[in-house]
């Protein structure tokens, strides 16, 4: 092979790997991105145990589940529980739309418990899998024996 063609195989090469490379970079961008979290965004003095999302896409994102990961790891649905107890909805606390429209849009909910609570779970309409967050004092183990019951069985609320 002569220096042409090698010139030419590289140019091919080098545009195969960015083309790509691009392509996941567009697929990443099109995932629905979220910072989850225990507590309110802003510093507030309340008595119910809230949990709150912020937006990190650029495109509108909506949240069909939300709610705590209780001590005994059991997945303890808001959205669940208001639905089958008209009740219980009258007591839950919102803050903001569960459709975040634009980056750094946010929602809170929340109720007062009495449980305690080592976690929090959100998940969109386009995932099958909730996203998890852990409070700071939930053990190693714990965290990881119910991130591996995730992966395993995206059917959380059936545990």
């Amino acid at each position: 092979m002569n220096l042409q063609e090698w010139v030419t195989l590289a140019g091919a090469v080098v545009a195969g790997a960015t083309g790509i490379w691009n392509l996941v970079l567009q697929m990443r961008g099109k995932r629905d991105g979220f910072i989850l979290g225990s507590g309110t965004v802003s510093p507030a003095i309340c008595r119910e145990t809230m949990l709150h999302v912020i937006s990190k896409s650029d495109h509108p994102i909506t949240l069909s589940d939300w709610g705590f990961i209780e001590v005994n790891g059991r997945f303890s649905s808001i959205v669940f529980d208001a639905e089958a107890d008209p009740q219980f909805g009258e007591d839950v606390v919102t803050h903001g739309s569960s459709t975040l429209a634009t980056r750094g849009q946010q929602f809170e909910t929340g109720y007062i418990r009495r449980d305690d609570i080592i976690g929090v779970f959100a998940k969109t309409v386009m995932e099958k899998r909730p996203h998890v967050s852990f409070d700071s004092s939930a053990p190693l183990w714990r965290r990881s024996w119910i991130r591996v019951r995730l992966w395993l069985r995206p059917h959380y609320l059936a545990w």
